[in-house]
């Protein structure tokens, strides 16, 4: 058979059907083959087919598998260009964290091993099934895509989801992706994607979830992002900025909001309380100012609420207490001023029930003042925290916050409370939190303060308590930081202090503590800070002292002692 005779048609049948990564070699038989690969009808046959190449691996705890996304275009040398690319990557440092977001850390190596060119291996995506299926065939249990995404992943436009998370993905988001018009699940996150978001990811008419959190985007949100079918839009943690666009009140359907940690700025449109389907909305951590609005009582599934972070000013409006399904408010760091509304603790006129869901509150870094609401035991579910500190509030911690028995973190600290701290405090028993310091709390530390023993941290200080040191305390076998420092705590350390073999913080300073530092003190090896200066101890610094080789800072004076641990003690 003479190929220089066979018509154009055929030939461009006969190439179809060959391997797309290895047809292009065919180009030198003859002029009339290489201009039917060449030709565009040719290269949109080709263009619709895409690979992964196994490249190599990551070595570490898990040893992961390399894989490239790669396309027949790159040409007859296409595990060549890719092993040069993927090296390119590697000896640029790839961070593991990306620019301004610590919180994820990405892929832990110690070194990573490239396989010879000539071996790499090419396994064909089947453009018919979700992309994460494609992995199935390989029986590989721990893989990461590396390397830019391919303009072509656009042509895989029957595939329903493109979810590449948790990878080391690089470069822009391909604008061809708004081909991919079957698809309801798009899923970039924690990847190392930089660039716009592009304008035509709006063509994506059946889009439930667009998530493309914890990346290195830029620029403003698209306009024409209104998807009436999205049910998740999460954009956080990226470099986004501008205002909070308009398109997406056309998002009916949205449960969940997520674009924190980014640089927005603006006003909380009053259109997003119209968002009646919403359960979590997350705009923290951006530039946003202006008032928290009443009409924030519209969205009454609203599970969660965090705002915290931003330049918001004003009340926080009792319409919040309409919001009974909220599971955690955070408003922390901004700058609402007045009274914590008693809609969060109680009933509100016309509410049907309290705030019972509530497992999170914080309201701390505002101007905040008034007391803390008598009725703050209504929210028996309080779980995680309950974190009201650097505010302006008043009056005496509320007896009936005893009822919190699930609460793992209480921070009322750093306002103006005063009365004493309630005996029935120590009934909180999962406590592993409590800080109460800079107040102007009086009277002893609760007896029983021994019986939270899951304490790890109490911080009492800057405050004007007075007694003794409850024994009780000596019991906390988890603390690890135990300041007491700045009070007008009188009577002896007691000795069993030293049984706290966890401790790396004891601050003791500026009271009125007698007696002698206990002569084990040295047992505590895993201190790291000691304070115990400015009281009226006295006797000789027990010669156990030298033990404490982690210890960075220490105070022991001014005191009454009578001589320093002998050198070779």
């Amino acid at each position: 058979m003479n190929l220089q005779t066979l018509p154009f048609d055929i030939l461009l049948q006969v190439f179809s059907e060959l391997d797309p990564f290895s047809v292009l070699r065919y180009r030198r038989i003859c002029q009339r083959v290489n201009n039917v690969l060449q030709s565009p009808a040719f290269t949109h046959i080709i263009s619709r087919h895409l690979a992964l190449m196994h490249v190599g691996r990551l070595l570490g705890y898990r040893n992961e598998s390399l894989f490239c996304i790669v396309t027949p275009l790159f040409g007859n040398d296409v595990k060549t260009q890719v092993h040069a690319a993927v090296r390119s990557i590697f000896n640029s440092g790839i961070r593991e964290t990306t620019g301004r977001h610590p919180g994820w850390v990405g892929p832990t190596y110690v070194g990573f091993e490239l396989f010879p060119a000539s071996k790499l291996e090419i396994v064909p995506i089947d453009p018919k099934v979700s992309f994460e299926l494609a992995m199935v065939p390989l029986s590989i249990e721990s893989f990461r895509f590396v390397g830019p995404i391919p303009d072509t992943i656009g042509n895989l436009d029957q595939m329903n989801s493109f979810a590449v998370a948790s990878n080391m993905l690089t470069g822009p988001i391909p604008a061809s992706l708004g081909r991919m018009v079957q698809l309801e699940r798009l899923d970039l996150n924690h990847n190392y994607l930089t660039g716009n978001i592009p304008p035509a990811l709006g063509n994506l008419i059946h889009l439930r979830d667009l998530t493309l959190t914890n990346n290195e985007l830029t620029g403003p949100i698209p306009e024409n992002l209104a998807f009436a079918k999205l049910e998740r839009f999460c954009l956080g943690e990226n470099y986004l900025e501008g205002p909070i666009p308009e398109c997406i009140r056309h998002c009916v359907l949205l449960k969940t909001l997520a674009c924190g940690s980014n640089n927005f700025s603006g006003c909380i449109p009053e259109w997003i309380y119209g968002l009646r389907n919403l359960r979590s909305l997350d705009l923290a951590d951006n530039q946003l100012n202006g008032v928290l609005s009443p009409s924030i009582a519209r969205l009454t599934g609203l599970e969660d609420l965090n705002l915290g972070s931003n330049m918001l000013e004003g009340v926080i409006p009792s319409e919040i207490g309409v919001c009974t399904s909220l599971g955690e408010i955070c408003l922390d760091h901004n700058r609402f001023s007045g009274r914590i509304p008693e809609s969060i603790s109680r009933l509100i006129p016309n509410a049907i029930t309290l705030l019972s869901d509530l497992t999170y509150l914080c309201l701390e870094n505002n101007l905040l003042t008034g007391p803390i609401p008598t009725d703050i035991g209504n929210l028996t579910s309080l779980e995680t925290g309950l974190r009201l500190g650097y505010n302006q509030l008043s009056g005496p911690i509320p007896a009936s916050i005893s009822a919190l028995v699930d609460l793992v973190v209480l921070d009322l600290s750093h306002n103006q409370l005063n009365g004493e701290i309630p005996s029935s405090i120590t009934l909180l028993r999962s406590l592993d939190y409590l800080c109460l310091e800079h107040n102007f709390l009086t009277g002893p530390i609760p007896t029983d303060i021994g019986n939270l023993t899951y304490l790890q941290e109490l911080t009492l200080c800057y405050n004007q308590l007075s007694g003794p040191i409850p024994v009780s305390i000596c019991g906390l076998a988890s603390l690890k930081i135990l300041d007491l420092s700045h009070n007008r705590l009188n009577g002896e350390i007691p000795s069993r202090i030293t049984l706290l073999r966890k401790l790396s913080h004891l601050c003791l300073e500026h009271n009125d503590l007698t007696g002698r530092i206990p002569t084990d003190i040295g047992d505590l090896t895993s201190l790291e800070k000691l304070r115990l200066g400015y009281n009226q101890l006295s006797g000789p610094i027990p010669a156990s002292i030298s033990r404490l080789v982690k210890v960075k800072v220490s105070d022991l004076g001014p005191n009454r002692f009578m001589k320093y641990p002998s050198q070779d003690a």
